[in-house]
């Protein structure tokens, strides 16, 4: 079995598997910085005990240092037991210096012997020996220090000032601060500028004893790291690996026999197919052991298969279980109209009896168009998936077309969309660029979007500019910029695009919006309003979506604002430059949908969104008055309501003798031949009246105001005087 570990930055603690009593153990020091040494690398076979713990620490490359900065020493490679008893080391290379021109140095690379080598030219730092740091550099004729040293097993490297020398393995194995490679590669973290100062030489390599720093100002190269070898049939080879160390730990585990201790008895309820040997106890079936059946025994310890669980147990009910021996409450009374017991099936007021979860699916859809505003339209319920396709305004004065953006949904049911559909820009009066066409879009509440298509970019006030290959809507999220010179250039990333000048002094369009931020104006030129801010179109041409637009102009070319603006959208258009030449560039589009379809520039004239979704097919079924006779006949209906009302003729006058109070079209039979004096002891007694008609006249005798002659004068008599009062008597 092999094992490679390769950098982390830290001493790892190993263990030897059970079974294995030897390794064959590679370690490889890493590479000085700056094009540095290579690291040596060196093998030999161990004997070890099953479960030792082993510390292993893989060195990292020098660094690459800071212009005027020495390069790091690489980290050398160590594997030592946990009382720190040395097995193997691997040196690391020494690193270059600051101009990297002596990278061929000869002691440069990781040495295979025990030693450090010493660092390049005059001042450089000793070589380490005995497990020691190599010596820190020095630059000649006026002492600064040049280099760090690099570490060794027992000590630091050396250092001084800037130059840092690396940490020994038993200190934790850290490389000099900035530069210097983990594993005790020597380094330094400042500089002075230029040659002549410190520290600029290269720093030793880590390693058994470190290498020594390079001297002579900024030219001297680090010494490569000594090694150690512990181990039996060696191989060990000097300066031969490239960047980081590593450790390859190779041994041959023992196959150990298979061996599980468990009940073998096939009857037992805990019979372990697995096992080897029988140990422990094997228990039997012995009850019902499920908490849900009627004969559940909290005693039985093993499932006999005996449970009994509970149904209805009402003979009366649909879904009655003669077996069952408890009740479950569940008991059903009632069919469906499928004839299913409990079922969901429906019938209608037509008759048509049918599953509700089980109902073809048909296309509905809702289609929205440019309204200056934003509309809150919230998603049907149990629909849960929408195909939306969203298309960007034109510009104005024949300016780019909208881009056509397509795609699907996952929604619940109840979300709330939030659509703004845009409106084309806006034909400038004359000598003035036309608006930018707005964007459209389809986002959630929370201002996430789902769709947006970018709108047209307007052209320019000379209107020769509707061909320019940008003036379109697009369907990448970015805006286009803007045509010809002082043009502004598109937005990304949501943002607005950049509003134009003229001659690099006076706005000439502006910029449309994006879906975050607002288009870019100056003065008259004036950029879109971004979605999030409201989406309006910049002032008086910019089209509702974030179109950009000005409000403003000077008669003839030369003068501002006369380009065409830039499209609303995702990210929106550059304006247009070139005095009244430039056209605004189209609006950027987005899609989150999943099977897009995204088409730049082909949408005439306003925006617009539809909404295409799925819903079920209920059978037909309309309700209303049924009867052909009726007043209220609805042809259309197949389940007749009670509504129905049908025509009366008859007398509708209620002072009339044969009024019908049910009639519904007066038939001119009103009589009013029954009306007359219904009192025979009246004087006008009109024998074949049938209602009174308040007209009776009572003789005078006896009792002068006793004119009913009940001898007494009370009301009657008074209301018959008032029924005669005024009349002419002869």
């Amino acid at each position: 079995m092999t094992e490679d570990h390769l950098y982390t930055g830290q001493i790892i603690l190993w263990t030897v598997p059970l079974g294995v009593t030897s390794l064959r153990i590679t370690a490889a020091g890493a590479q000085g910085g700056g094009n540095g040494g290579a690291g040596a690398i060196v093998r030999g076979d161990f004997e070890v005990t099953p479960g030792e713990v082993i510390k292993l620490l893989v060195g990292r490359k020098g660094y690459d240092a800071p212009q005027f900065v020495g390069n790091g020493g690489g980290g050398g490679s160590f594997v030592a037991r946990e009382d720190n008893t040395p097995m193997i080391a691997a040196g690391g290379g020494g690193g270059t210096g600051h101009n990297y021109a002596n990278a061929t140095y000869e002691f440069i690379g990781g040495n295979v012997t025990l030693n450090g080598y010493p660092g390049q030219h005059e001042g450089a730092g000793a070589g380490g020996i005995n497990g020691l740091g190599g010596g820190v550099s020095y630059t000649t004729g006026n002492g600064t220090p040049n280099g760090g040293g690099g570490g060794g097993f027992y000590g630091d490297g050396g250092g001084d000032g800037a130059a840092n020398g690396g940490l020994s393995f038993v200190s934790g194995g850290t490389g000099g601060n900035t530069t210097g490679g983990f594993g005790g590669g020597g380094g330094s973290d400042s500089f002075v500028y230029g040659c002549g100062f410190s520290p600029h030489g290269g720093s030793g390599g880590g390693g058994w004893s470190g290498g020594g720093a390079g001297g002579f100002n900024c030219n001297g190269a680090g010494g490569g790291g000594g090694s150690f070898n512990g181990g039996l049939n060696q191989i060990n080879t000097p300066a031969s690996n490239i960047g980081n160390g590593y450790i390859r730990i190779v041994y041959n585990r023992p196959e150990i026999p298979y061996c599980e201790i468990g009940c073998m008895d096939p009857l037992a309820c805990n019979f372990n197919p697995n096992a080897t040997e029988s140990g422990g106890d094997c228990y039997y079936p012995d009850g019902c052991t499920n908490l849900e059946a009627c004969n559940f025994d909290p005693e039985a310890t093993c499932d006999d298969g005996s449970c009994e669980f509970p149904a209805c147990t009402d003979p009366f009910a649909c879904n009655y279980n003669a077996s069952a021996i408890c009740d479950d409450g569940n008991c059903i009374y009632v069919f469906d109209c499928a004839g299913i017991c409990g079922g969901n099936w429906i019938l209608d007021n037509c008759g048509n009896c049918f599953d509700p979860d089980d109902l073809p699916l048909v296309a509905d859809e809702e289609l929205f168009e440019y309204s200056g505003g934003i509309t809150n339209w919230v998603v049907p319920q149990g629909i849960t998936q929408l195909h939306i396709l969203a298309a960007g305004a034109q510009g104005g004065g024949n300016g780019g077309r909208g881009a056509l953006i397509e795609g699907d949904f996952i929604i619940n049911p109840g979300t709330v969309l939030k659509i703004l559909v845009g409106g084309k820009g806006l034909d400038a009066p004359n000598n003035v660029g036309n608006g930018g066409g707005g964007g459209t879009f389809v986002v959630l509440s929370d201002e996430t979007p789902l769709m947006v298509a970018g709108g047209g970019g307007g052209s320019g006030s000379g209107q020769a500019n509707a061909t320019y290959e940008y003036i379109g809507g697009t369907a990448m999220t970015s805006g286009f910029p803007g045509q010809g010179v002082g043009a502004g250039t598109g937005g990304n990333s949501g943002n607005g695009g950049e509003e134009s000048y003229y001659n690099g002094l006076a706005p000439n369009g502006g910029g449309g919006a994006g879906f975050f931020t607002n288009g870019g104006g100056v003065g008259a030129a004036s950029g879109g309003i971004s979605f999030v801010n409201g989406g309006l179109g910049g002032n008086s041409t910019g089209g509702f979506g974030g179109g950009g637009g000005s409000n403003a102009f000077t008669p003839g070319c030369g003068l501002s604002p006369h380009g065409g603006s830039g499209g609303g959208g995702y990210s929106g258009g550059g304006a247009g430059g070139a005095s009244c030449n430039g056209a605004g560039g189209g609006g950027g589009s987005f899609n989150s949908g999943d099977n897009q379809s995204n088409i730049p520039a082909v949408n005439p004239g306003n925006g617009f969104v539809i909404i295409s979704y799925l819903v079920p097919d209920y059978p037909d079924c309309t309700s209303g008055c049924t009867y052909p006779q009726a007043i209220n006949y609805n042809p259309s209906a197949n389940s007749d309501d009670g509504s129905c009302l049908f025509e009366i003729q008859g007398c509708m006058d209620n002072s009339a003798c044969n009024y019908n109070i049910a009639a519904t079209n007066d038939d001119g039979s009103c009589d009013f031949a029954c009306l007359g004096c219904t009192y025979p002891s009246a004087v006008n007694f009109d024998v074949s009246a049938t209602m009174d008609n308040g007209t009776c006249l009572f003789p005078i005798e006896g009792c002068a105001g006793d004119l009913n002659g009940d001898g007494l004068i009370n009301t009657g008599d008074l209301i018959l005087l008032l029924g005669v009062f005024g009349f002419t008597c002869e």
